[in-house]
């Protein structure tokens, strides 16, 4: 692609903010939030990830791969206070670096070392998201003890971790992909509220929100999945089906969703 660093950069930017200003259920809003969490802070993380957004794709412009800035851009760009938008830098710092492009050989190309810097992003943003349920799997938890030895001992790459991670992780398995769900998306929607809003609901309808599961469980994220599919269909209010997903404070928030979202709006912008 013939973007510029600024221009992805920009893109980065602007596919943060549509999709936290559509009013999609469960989410924060323009008009709805959660006590600890609103709309600004949203605009405020999609400000901060823009300059690291663009290194990362002077980067890749410049190699063609960035092989060792990767992981430490999405270190770099967590924050050790609010990380509204983790899942995010995740998603986006491979696709700057690719240009929207194939992401599969930069993602083969990071190191163990890179490993440690992607798990320290992740203890930095106390976030779990890659905490293993599995027991046999617990050597491998991102707060374990020995996950640095394990790294080193093992040689475990940062593709190697998700890997372990994607049955639980939808962001993990696009990792492992090739963002297979993400082009998808990219594919039908459109920069506009009400074609965002329908494609977030038929992406929650068809897979189950892995943050929901990690919170309230798989089988709550199945519901809430069933509950966007009758949305779709007219047997739901969304008014409804809001009020439901806000019942408990953020537990229901679909949030890996939202992270879809942004992804499949980004690759868009970027080959606008």
């Amino acid at each position: 692609m013939n973007r510029s660093p600024k221009e992805i950069a920009h893109s980065a930017y602007s596919a943060c903010v549509m999709e936290a200003s559509a009013e999609k259920p469960g989410n924060v809003t323009p008009t709805k939030g959660f006590d600890d969490l609103d709309y600004a802070d949203f605009v405020k993380a999609a400000e901060r990830l823009e300059p690291f957004i663009e290194r990362a794709a002077r980067d890749g412009e410049k190699t063609g791969i960035c092989k060792p800035e990767i992981c430490k851009l999405i270190y770099e760009a967590t924050s050790t206070e609010k990380n509204v938008n983790f899942g995010i830098i995740i998603m986006f710092m491979p696709l700057a670096a690719a240009r929207g492009g194939s992401t599969k050989k930069l993602l083969e190309s990071l190191t163990p070392d890179d490993t440690k810097l992607l798990v320290k992003a992740m203890q930095r943003g106390k976030l779990g998201s890659m905490e293993l349920k599995d027991k046999k799997l617990s050597k491998y938890d991102i707060f374990s003890k020995e996950i640095f030895k394990t790294i080193d001992d093992e040689g475990i790459t940062p593709l190697a971790l998700m890997k372990l991670a994607q049955s639980h992780d939808t962001l993990a398995k696009e990792w492992v992909e090739d963002y297979t769900i993400s082009r998808a998306i990219s594919k039908r929607i459109d920069a506009d509220s009400h074609t965002i809003v329908n494609e977030y609901l038929r992406t929650l309808a068809e897979y189950p929100d892995t943050l929901i599961a990690r919170k309230a469980g798989l089988e709550k994220a199945r519901e809430v999945s069933q509950m966007a599919k009758w949305v779709l269909s007219g047997n739901l209010s969304i008014t409804e089906f809001d009020q439901f997903l806000r019942s408990d404070g953020n537990k229901l928030n679909p949030g890996t969703t939202a992270d879809l979202i942004a992804t499949g709006l980004f690759l868009k912008l970027m080959s606008a």
